[in-house]
């Protein structure tokens, strides 16, 4: 039986024990202490981080050594805690990610999600304060920058991947609808050089880009519900789960009026399988219902909203780990 079981306790705890498990993270990533072992091969010295990071000798000795049996840390010998590849993954590839999702704005953010999933309505933004989730972001100006951050880090492991996976060569121009940043057609600019590349997104996004002086890039300010500009290829990464069906159909059907007859719009989304469930996607899931009123969904889903659009999809890219779909006119 399971609760026999000498180990039930660290089988149950992630249930209960989530709450303290990440405000204790989050005094980690605060105080950036993955940081400051990845430097040290020898380790430190707690009384050494507590110095540097001013919080008690005692608390922040009790603090990492609550996260040795997480493999965060290890205890070299009495005192001196060192890095683990865990602890390297949060100074590098995923320290953006897990600083917005352990920091206190997500707990505000969090606090009335019953009420979400009781009414099946995007309550977040009224914890926030906001009526839109996007509103939050001049608010709370930290929260923007925390969530920025993030999503360029989660961007640059996505990019690197779809480049490996998905051929842009067939294309003559790409249109990245809501590209943000512009990360990915910048590099896709940078690996194809008869491509010209347009990054589409609100003013306010665009006004702050990096990527002005961009050989054969060209940015275009503008509401994916109203206009976007003509290309072969039009790109549309991350921005279908953040809304119901009905708002993607127009979103959709926008694109649709600047498509050729060749054309093609490329959907970046995961795809859930229901008998191989992945966890990210499932989290984002919940993120979605919650903070946007949108979802992940399933090849089913898909196939109705493209339905509805009047588009078929052509193929779709197994390898891209982030869902990768292509589409045409019908």
């Amino acid at each position: 039986m399971l609760e026999n079981n000498r180990n039930s306790f660290d089988i149950a705890y992630p249930f209960f024990g989530g709450y303290l498990h990440t405000k204790l993270f989050s005094i980690i990533m605060k105080h950036d202490i993955c940081d400051m072992l990845e430097t040290e091969e020898n380790g430190l010295h707690y009384k050494e981080i507590s110095k540097i990071t001013k919080i008690n000798e005692n608390s922040i000795y009790r603090v990492m050594r609550y996260f040795i049996p997480f493999k965060l840390f290890t205890e070299k010998e009495n005192g001196v805690f060192c890095k683990t590849e865990i602890s390297t993954m949060f100074s590098g590839t995923f320290k953006a990610l897990a600083k917005r999702y352990s920091n206190d704005y997500n707990y505000k953010l969090y606090d009335n999600i019953e009420e979400s999933i009781m009414k099946n309505v995007n309550m977040g933004p009224e914890a926030l304060g906001v009526e839109k989730y996007w509103d939050s972001f001049q608010k709370y100006p930290e929260y923007c920058k925390l969530y920025m951050d993030s999503m360029k880090s989660y961007s640059k492991l996505q990019i690197e991947n779809i480049l490996q996976n998905v051929d842009f060569s067939p294309y003559k121009s790409i249109a990245d609808i809501g590209g943000s940043h512009g990360l990915l057609i910048k590099e896709i600019l940078d690996n194809y050089q008869s491509i010209a590349g347009i990054n589409f997104d609100l003013k306010c996004v665009l006004d702050k880009s990096p990527l002005k002086e961009t050989p054969r890039l060209s940015l275009v300010n503008g509401s994916f519900f109203d206009q976007v500009p003509k290309a072969n290829c039009f790109i549309l990464k991350n921005i279908l789960h953040d809304w119901d069906d009905e708002h993607c159909i127009k979103i959709l059907q926008t694109v649709i009026k600047s498509m050729d007859q060749d054309s093609k719009i490329m959907i970046i989304d995961y795809i859930i399988e229901p008998k191989q469930y992945k966890t990210q996607q499932l989290f984002t899931d919940i993120i979605m219902l919650h903070c946007y009123n949108g979802k992940e969904r399933t090849k089913e889903d898909w196939d109705q909203l493209f339905e509805k659009a009047n588009l078929k999809r052509d193929k779709i890219i197994s390898n891209v780990e982030a869902g990768c779909q292509i589409l045409s006119l019908k």
